[in-house]
């Protein structure tokens, strides 16, 4: 049963559908209430005609082992694709309330309340599961990015300091809390280590050189400042969002 639902996973890693999916109904004539089976195949016939049989099939698994929480989990998926909203609301909690000591459980439910535009209940499940695992520096670093797009940077500070914490080496982190010391002018010398530090971990990101150019701009050191801004507009994408913010800066520092 193991080697063909590796079959199933490897012939989805390639594209090959119609394959994968006969290796992991094989598995399911066997063990028809695997979740992980069945969530492999959700995400393999999630666009497809086969989709009705596969929701069913979940559904008919979920009712059978209602404490499982990673059945309830992936019955709640199928309820949002449905737009019963409630439904999957409820089973998302439901699932928690099942694996309480399991992130996924928690980010699913954060997900969900992202998607639906929730974002005070999306920060207070990150929180939530921040308790659980105070030491995740990925849960620090989502709540991190919630407080900012809430325009809580006091707050969001905070957070980007326990991402870094818990993660020396969490790039994405480091860059961030560098632009918004810098963009708030507050405390330009640990803006600047911060920055030279993600520039360092991620040498080939625009984002990276366009805030250590910023930093620079920011302590008065316009001539190194362009180096790296004029770096940013030229290895950033041609649809990248942040491009015009980029041209800002480099004419600012001119």
């Amino acid at each position: 049963m193991g080697v063909l639902f590796a079959l199933g996973r490897l012939n989805a890693s390639l594209g090959n559908s119609d394959a994968s999916r006969s290796y992991l109904l094989k598995v399911l004539e066997q063990s028809p209430h695997n979740e992980k089976v069945l969530r492999s195949l959700f995400h393999v016939d999630s666009d497809t005609e086969y989709y009705a049989n596969t929701r069913q099939r979940i559904l008919d698994a979920a009712a059978a082992l209602p404490d499982n929480g990673d059945l309830i989990q992936l019955e709640a998926m199928v309820k949002f694709i449905d737009r019963d909203l409630e439904g999957a609301e409820a089973g998302f909690k439901r699932s928690i309330e099942l694996e309480p000591n399991d992130i996924e459980m928690h980010q699913q439910l954060a997900r969900f309340y992202s998607l639906t535009g929730r974002t005070d209940e999306t920060i207070a499940t990150y929180k939530q599961a921040i308790e659980v695992k105070p030491d995740s520096a990925k849960l620090h670093h989502f709540l991190a990015l919630l407080y900012e797009a809430q325009g809580e940077r006091d707050k969001a500070q905070v957070s980007y300091e326990n991402a870094i914490k818990y993660d020396e080496n969490h790039a994405i982190a480091k860059n961030n809390l560098a632009y918004l010391l810098a963009d708030t002018g507050k405390d330009l010398d640990r803006a600047l280590d911060l920055a030279q530090d993600a520039k360092a971990l991620l040498p080939n990101d625009a984002n990276a050189a366009d805030t250590l150019g910023w930093v620079l701009y920011k302590r008065g050191v316009n001539g190194a400042a362009v180096g790296y801004l004029k770096e940013s507009i030229e290895i950033a994408e041609a649809d990248d969002p942040a491009l015009g913010v980029m041209r800002h800066h480099l004419a600012l520092a001119y």
